[in-house]
């Protein structure tokens, strides 16, 4: 069953809404799979809108910061208005997040932090994420008025592997992760 299910309707200004259930899973994969009681889910709604509130937050300091990282050279070579840049980064960055996101998405969510070792306190991984993605607006927003040159992808995988080894140590992060499309880890190793 998927986990998007249609729980009901809010009467909101303007009409009926659908609301869907995306805060209450139905199963969670792990190796004794349990049913969770949509009470034990109900804790966290506030992580989970405080983070909304943050994503957009935090896009806003990736668009000051990446932006002009990405457009800094076709509109100082004049090839670009500014009005021009601003359209096409609008349209590209979205279609990037759109049609490319989800595999930066499933690296984020899975492939920094060991998930196994929040199991038995999932609220602490969702409160750590919502703080990472806070600090790495406003880490953006900074620098950015500053004119420093930084990364959000530093500022981000940082920041969830200082979450991950203030809760549990070293161990809960996962440090390496052998990949055959990528052979070339393999002789990194004997480097």
């Amino acid at each position: 069953m998927p986990p998007f299910i249609c729980s009901g309707f809010l009467h909101l200004p303007g009409g009926w809404w659908c609301s869907f259930n995306f805060f209450r899973p139905q199963h969670i994969h792990s190796s004794s799979e349990r049913i969770l009681a949509p009470e034990a889910t109900d804790q966290f709604l506030w992580i989970l809108i405080v983070a909304a509130f943050g994503a957009f937050f935090a896009a806003f300091g990736i668009g000051a910061n990446d932006v002009a990282n990405a457009f800094a050279t076709s509109v100082g070579a004049k090839a670009l208005t500014i009005k021009q840049a601003v359209v096409l980064a609008g349209v590209f960055e979205f279609l990037g997040a759109v049609f490319l996101g989800s595999h930066v998405t499933k690296t984020i969510r899975k492939g920094i932090a060991d998930i196994e070792c929040f199991q038995d306190n999932p609220g602490i991984l969702m409160y750590g994420n919502m703080c990472v993605v806070y600090t790495t607006g406003i880490w953006l927003l900074l620098a950015s008025f500053f004119e420093l040159p930084v990364s959000t992808t530093h500022s981000t995988i940082g920041g969830i592997v200082g979450m991950a080894m203030t809760y549990r140590g070293a161990g809960c992060v996962v440090w390496y992760e052998k990949n055959e499309l990528f052979p070339y880890f393999t002789y990194l190793e004997l480097i």
